[in-house]
């Protein structure tokens, strides 16, 4: 029909794009027709110019490992791929971030950099947890939520709360837990637990509930808040299946004093 909307135009931008074609962990087939097939599995089209919605992927510069055995490394080999996205933002591009060059966890680097400019650098919907395909996915669809239509000034402001406030729990999950605040739980806390261990942290669950509430919220709130420019307070951390590896966080995100 002449009226239907066009779907929305989605531009790629890697971080490493001469290594797209690598498989990632888990998945069978190369990162670049994964983007491709989420992009038209959202009802987008893929784009090389004139884009509705910037799709930044951060991937790795070769075989993809498990975020907790990643290595630092020069953050100035992100200048291009942060110059693209600083670009976008400003234009006023809805901005998607999908930090795949682990799995499991974010690359501490990439957010470390991320989160020393306001807003998160600008960006609309972040990503880095589990798989390549299921931080694609997730980021993708934020991204487009984001940008979709609200009810006046009030219902922007509510989904603009309410996206700024997803965007800072997906960071405190993927960076500060899955990427930081996990492996502490493992090396300091677990072994003083008997009958403790990564299939079942059975007798250490308070500790590591309590632990993990403290430790996120004493480091890795503050950079999020400073770049956001906004209180946040963790509340009781889960375990849902009584492992660390699956975290259950609740947050409370104030209002900008801007």
């Amino acid at each position: 029909a002449s009226g239907r909307r066009a779907p929305p135009a989605v531009q790629v931008t890697y971080s490493a794009p001469a290594h797209r074609g690598v498989i990632p962990r888990y998945e069978g087939q190369a990162l670049d027709l994964t983007v491709t097939s989420h992009i038209e599995t959202a009802g987008c089209r893929r784009v090389e110019t004139a884009p509705d919605l910037a799709l930044f992927v951060h991937n790795s510069p070769g075989d993809q490992l498990e975020a907790p055995d990643q290595q630092p490394y020069p953050a100035a080999e992100l200048d291009g791929f942060f110059a693209a996205l600083g670009e976008a933002a400003t234009s006023g591009l809805p901005c998607a971030l999908a930090d795949v060059r682990y799995c499991n966890g974010a690359d501490r680097t990439l957010v470390a950099r991320l989160l020393a400019a306001p807003r998160a650098s600008g960006v609309s919907a972040y990503g880095g947890w589990n798989t390549a395909s299921n931080t694609l996915g997730m980021a993708l669809a934020q991204a487009l939520l984001s940008a979709g239509p609200a009810a006046g000034p009030a219902g922007a402001r509510a989904s603009a709360h309410a996206n700024r406030a997803f965007t800072i729990l997906r960071l405190l999950d993927d960076w500060g837990y899955q990427a930081n605040v996990r492996q502490r739980l493992a090396r300091e806390v677990l072994p003083h637990y008997p009958g403790a261990g990564s299939p079942d942290i059975g007798p250490a669950y308070g500790a590591c509930a309590d632990a993990a509430r403290r430790w996120l919220q004493e480091t890795c709130v503050p950079p999020v808040a400073a770049s956001f420019g906004v209180p946040i307070e963790v509340g009781p951390v889960g375990f849902p299946w009584n492992r660390l590896f699956h975290v259950a966080l609740d947050i409370r995100v104030g209002t900008s004093a801007a």
